[in-house]
């Protein structure tokens, strides 16, 4: 076994899930992320909501750096630190607010929102024929919101849709519509 050196620790490329932006919005098993025929990581980052519809969000930081994920426009109703509710020994909520998420190496989080009203004015796109606004999940720190300082978005980014029409339910876990 050999030692880790820390002095040469330099990441580069970051990802959510297993993808960095813009593919954490591609479909499940997208085949245009397969190599040599399998798809490495089929699971899309890629989160679609009703409007009013309540979401819970679970960050976990596998990694050695920190990290402050973001959503602009969105406030997270931060409810759990390490899969831990918070609440006292008493019961007294602990839960808080919040635009910005911190992750310290190795901690987790779990945050809920609520999707904000569909707005005619700002449609960013469509998914099986359905208009959705977006809102983007990032890191806050630039550098790694791109790969190895490529030009453009990618790294940690991934899109909350909020739809026009109403999704169906899911029935099987990360199913995705029109994507």
């Amino acid at each position: 076994v050999q030692e880790f050196i820390w002095s040469d620790y330099k990441p580069n490329y970051w990802i959510i899930n297993g993808r960095s932006y813009p593919d954490t919005v591609k479909g499940n098993n997208d085949p245009s992320l397969a190599i040599d025929g399998r798809v490495r990581q089929p699971v899309s980052s890629l989160i679609q909501a009703n409007p009013g519809e309540r979401i819970l969000l679970r960050m976990a930081n596998l990694g050695y750096e920190q990290h402050t994920m973001q959503m602009m426009g969105i406030p997270l109703h931060v409810v759990g630190h390490d899969a831990v509710l918070l609440r006292s020994a008493t019961g007294i909520d602990l839960s808080y607010m919040a635009h910005n998420i911190f992750l310290g190496a190795g901690e987790a989080r779990d945050a809920i929102f609520t999707a904000p009203a569909f707005d005619s004015g700002a449609v960013a796109g469509t998914d099986g024929g359905n208009r959705y606004n977006v809102y983007l999940f990032r890191n806050r720190n630039f550098f790694k919101t791109n790969n190895n300082g490529a030009p453009g978005l990618g790294g940690m980014v991934t899109e909350v849709r909020v739809y026009e029409n109403q999704l169906p339910g899911q029935v099987e876990p990360n199913q995705l519509f029109g994507v």
